[in-house]
């Protein structure tokens, strides 16, 4: 989340004389106002390896401040509408992992998943989301 804006008073005038008596006057007054959203995506990591039976940690940085995620996962890759969200997931058949959560003041958060002992081996895909937005898919290998 984030980004930046701008409001600066403009007083210009330009003049132009092509030196056959043609001359032209343009005057610009007033309050050039602009505003761009950051190039900061949110995204999910894992600090460490995934292991089956001990807990993991996934991390998730440039959300949206102050404001509800969710993590999911799948066993593939494709497409799971998330209507309330008003979003797509890119997991085929997400379910949610884990409770939800809610990011700090600067848009970050993360969970504690126990990895059940069974698990070892699995390829697992995870992404967060929250309304509106989602991040990167995480493809975890479970050792």
């Amino acid at each position: 989340g984030g980004g930046a804006s701008l409001s600066m008073p403009v007083d210009l005038t330009f003049y132009s004389d092509d030196g056959q008596g043609n001359w032209v006057q343009l005057d610009l007054d007033g309050t050039l106002n602009a505003s761009a959203a950051s190039s900061n995506d949110m995204t999910l990591s894992t600090p460490g390896a995934v292991v089956a039976g001990s807990n993991a940690d996934f991390d998730v940085i440039n959300a949206t401040p102050s404001s509800a995620m969710f993590l999911a996962y799948g066993l593939s890759l494709g497409s799971t509408p998330v209507p309330p969200l008003g979003i797509t997931l890119d997991v085929n058949g997400a379910k949610q992992l884990g409770g939800t959560v809610v990011t700090d003041a600067q848009g970050s958060g993360g969970w504690t998943i126990p990895v059940p002992a069974i698990a070892s081996g699995v390829t697992a895909y995870l992404q967060a989301c929250q309304l509106g937005r989602t991040s990167n898919v995480l493809t975890v290998a479970i050792q």
